[in-house]
């Protein structure tokens, strides 16, 4: 009985094992969603004359782009490219990430308001600091 148990909870790592149709109308659907996502943001940077929305659009479009790359990857089998994809998703978000920051830090410093202002960024800066580490010093 408890053999029996172990057979059902086991999991099969085989890279060439066949996916179910379910599991491949859901790649497709998340290929063809992504798609059309990053189609309406590469619109709005196209028709946008600011450039502050162009600035603000970017970052999301790169990681839309890196997350499209990791699902076609996927659904292709590229394992290799997926964690490339991964990575490249995770660094953008961490430039956006620490970009904000800066930005809001010299608005704070510049603008020699409240020191609260400044002061609410120090969480933030610790999680970033944080999410570097465990992502790419600890392994």
């Amino acid at each position: 009985m408890k053999e029996e148990k172990e057979e059902l909870y086991e999991v099969s790592n085989d890279e060439n094992q066949e996916k179910t149709p379910y599991e491949k109308v859901s790649e497709i659907i998340s290929i063809i969603v992504g798609v059309f996502i990053c189609g309406i943001f590469i619109y709005l940077l196209i028709i946008s004359k600011d450039n502050f929305t162009r600035m603000a659009l970017t970052p999301f479009l790169l990681c839309l782009l890196c997350n499209l790359g990791a699902t076609i990857s996927k659904a292709l089998g590229k394992e290799n490219l997926v964690n490339i994809f991964n990575k490249g998703y995770i660094v953008v978000f961490l430039l956006f990430w620490f970009g904000f920051l800066i930005f809001w830090s010299y608005n704070a410093i510049k603008d020699g308001g409240d020191i609260s202002t400044l002061l609410f960024t120090i969480p933030f800066w610790i999680a970033g600091i944080i999410l570097i580490y465990k992502i790419f010093i600890k392994k």
